[in-house]
């Protein structure tokens, strides 16, 4: 009857005034249909088993409304074998999260991870995070991109990063690290960005018109958070992608890179084709000579150095550094306040 949309409604409304005031956590371990989908893609994060199932209307296709397509779709956080499993996921989420958006990050007894760091993804989260402190979140979706919880000297931390795949970033990893970004920031969770990238990826009319609205969303989330932001650019970070997730102009407090990095308005080889074109006349192997150009421009124009000179990083460091030197950064900013303008949010398509 109606008398059950209308208690419906009642409690959409009362989640959405709650939603970034306190962490709220869905977890769906049969059925969830109807309205009471909307309420749990409402939350923060959505904990599904692997049998249960998530749709407003009931599905027809085959997979449909399924925790894998739920997934896959970047609605479930976390899939789980059974019902102990998602509550123990769940657990340790409320566990992670402050428990409102005024109280402070949660602290813990922690060990540093053996782990060295590497530009290899499962190396560097590793050596970075307390030990065994890391809960990948929406490992389905967007598989570009990387976004986790952990600690870091036991203070909770979002992590995010562009190299979990060699992959461009697609409309699917803009809105994933997006995503994630909003969810920190409404707890003033630190973020911290590891960036290594080729840039952003286009490759019909239809996806490139998506993916700038994508990207976007992505540079606005990051510009718009006020909560801790660093950034280390540890391989790549070619055009775009730099200015939206590492640059200072957009928001980050500390940018650092290794000594290895690679920073470009463009990729090293059609820097060299803008740039150093005439260096290619006359070379018996055009192309190995444009290899070799792109090798020096990387290692001169696009070096770290290079940018750290300009001021486009505040600090270039050893890997072996990283740990030290983000926490370092976390402790500078511990006492970190922004004002911003007074508005109801800000308009960027979504």
């Amino acid at each position: 009857t109606v008398d059950s949309l209308t208690a419906y409604g009642r409690m959409l409304e009362a989640a959405s005034q709650l939603s970034g005031v306190v962490p709220q956590i869905a977890v769906v371990a049969g059925t969830c249909a109807g309205s009471a989908a909307l309420l749990a893609c409402g939350s923060d994060f959505v904990v599904m088993t692997k049998d249960a199932e998530l749709f407003v209307a009931p599905p027809f296709a085959e997979h449909a409304g399924t925790a894998q397509s739920a997934a896959k779709a970047g609605i479930c956080a976390l899939v789980c074998e059974d019902d102990t499993a998602a509550m123990e996921q769940a657990r340790a989420l409320v566990n992670l999260m402050p428990i409102n958006n005024l109280a402070g990050a949660p602290m813990f007894e922690y060990a540093e991870s053996e782990s060295q760091a590497s530009r290899s993804l499962p190396d560097l989260v590793k050596a970075v995070a307390d030990a065994d402190s890391l809960l990948e979140l929406y490992g389905d979706y967007g598989k570009a991109a990387y976004t986790a919880l952990a600690t870091l000297g036991g203070t909770t931390v979002g992590i995010a990063a562009t190299n979990k795949t060699e992959d461009p970033l697609n409309t699917e990893d803009c809105a994933k690290l997006a995503r994630f970004m909003r969810t920190c920031d409404a707890f003033s969770v630190p973020v911290i960005t590891f960036v290594d990238t080729m840039g952003f990826a286009a490759s019909s009319e239809a996806e490139q018109t998506g993916s700038i609205q994508a990207m976007t969303r992505l540079a606005a989330c990051y510009a718009e958070a006020t909560t801790i932001k660093l950034s280390v650019v540890t391989g790549n970070a070619v055009g775009a992608a730099f200015t939206a997730l590492a640059g200072a102009a957009c928001g980050a407090d500390f940018t650092y890179a290794w000594d290895q990095a690679v920073i470009s308005p463009m990729a090293p080889l059609t820097a060299v084709e803008f740039l150093w074109h005439d260096k290619l006349k006359g070379a018996a192997d055009a192309n190995a000579k444009r290899k070799e150009l792109a090798a020096e421009y990387a290692a001169t124009l696009a070096s770290a150095q290079s940018a750290a000179e300009k001021g486009g990083v505040d600090a270039v460091i050893a890997p072996a550094d990283t740990r030290v030197t983000l926490l370092s950064a976390l402790d500078i900013l511990s006492g970190k306040r922004v004002s911003k303008l007074p508005k109801k949010h800000n308009n960027i398509p979504f």
